[in-house]
C-alpha cells in the first residue's frame, strides 16, 4: 500500500493534469475564435468599407466607385482612416470579449500561451527524469 503522502501527491498530480488538459484544449478553442475575429466598418456616405482582423490589421478595403465624383484625395484619405480605425475598434472590442469568456483569473490569450508554455516545459523536465 501506498505511502498517504504518496497518495496526496499523486491526486494532486492527476488534477493538476487535469487542469492542465482543460486548459490546453480552452487555449485551443481561444485560438481559433481569435483567429475568426473580425471588425467591420463602413463610412457614412457608405463609399468605404473596411475589415480589420482580431489585432487591427486591414484585411480588406472597399472603395466604391462614386467616390471619383467628388475628387479630394484629403477627404478620401480621412475617410479611410477613420472607417478602418472604426473596424479596427469594433475587432478589439470583440477580441476582448472572446479573451474574457476564456480568461482565468484575469489572464488573457498572451498570458495562458505564457503559462501553457512554462507548464509544457515542466512537464519535459519531468518526462526526462520519470519516463513512464
Amino acid at each position: 500500500m501506498a505511502e498517504p503522502h504518496l497518495d496526496d501527491l499523486r491526486a494532486e498530480a492527476e488534477q493538476a493534469t487535469r487542469t492542465y488538459q482543460e486548459l490546453r484544449r480552452n487555449f485551443a478553442v481561444l485560438q481559433q475564435e481569435l483567429a475568426a475575429v473580425r471588425g467591420q466598418a463602413t463610412s457614412p456616405d457608405g463609399f468605404v468599407r473596411a475589415e480589420t482582423g482580431a489585432h487591427g490589421e486591414l484585411l480588406d478595403l472597399r472603395l466604391d466607385g462614386r467616390i471619383y465624383r467628388n475628387p479630394d484625395a484629403t477627404a478620401l484619405a480621412r475617410t479611410i482612416t477613420e472607417t478602418v480605425a472604426s473596424a479596427a475598434q469594433i475587432g478589439a472590442e470583440r477580441t476582448r470579449a472572446v479573451n474574457e469568456r476564456y480568461a482565468t483569473g484575469g489572464m488573457t490569450a498572451a498570458g495562458m500561451n505564457n503559462r501553457l508554455e512554462n507548464l509544457d516545459a515542466i512537464q519535459e523536465r519531468l518526462m526526462e527524469r520519470w519516463p513512464e
